[in-house]
């Protein structure tokens, strides 16, 4: 069984918690399955009810179970309907966890009615630059960024016949990437 940390109350990206912004995982609450129990690091000889499964990239001993791992009784029929099926089961996965809840959902409503699809599409990027590079992440430089930009554009002028308007819309946690984008 998987489980949500005190039920996502700890979630740092809200002060809600988990729930401040998505559906709960599941209507078990944390402390009815865990009750007493301290969650004991993951180890591959670990006895204990209850392990916590830390940053994947910092176990010595990783399980056979991490991504990009499928269900064996899955697999064969996966592999019939997609061409990367570790991709398909995860995206699966991350599709229910995130389900989102009704004050997110009015929120991201009223961003994405403002954004005028009707003029073409938009590339969005997300580019980070500071809590995970370094750590979970790599740097990538505006230049990489813009340069797939510019490729998906050229692919869409050739399958519409003529020049489509750039618009990208930019995610960050570093305001000082916009007007370098910008000038690109």
């Amino acid at each position: 069984m998987l489980l949500l940390n005190r039920d996502g109350s700890t979630w740092r990206y809200s002060k809600r918690g988990w729930t401040g912004a998505f559906l709960p995982v599941t209507s078990c609450k944390y402390d009815d399955v865990v009750g007493q129990d301290t969650p004991s690091p993951y180890s591959l000889i670990s006895k204990a009810r209850v392990v916590q499964l830390g940053i994947v990239d910092g176990l010595a001993n990783k399980p056979a179970f991490l991504p990009l791992s499928i269900p064996r009784s899955l697999s064969e029929q996966l592999l019939k309907l997609h061409s990367n099926p570790p991709a398909f089961f995860i995206s699966q996965f991350i599709w229910y966890l995130m389900r989102n809840g009704e004050e997110f959902q009015k929120a991201l409503d009223e961003q994405v009615s403002a954004i005028r699809f009707e003029k073409g599409p938009v590339v969005g990027l997300q580019i980070r630059r500071t809590d995970k590079v370094g750590t979970e992440a790599t740097y990538h430089s505006v230049d990489e960024y813009m340069k797939w930009t510019e490729i998906w554009f050229k692919i869409q002028d050739k399958k519409k016949g003529g020049l489509v308007t750039r618009r990208v819309f930019v995610a960050t946690d570093d305001p000082s990437v916009i007007p370098e984008l910008k000038k690109k």
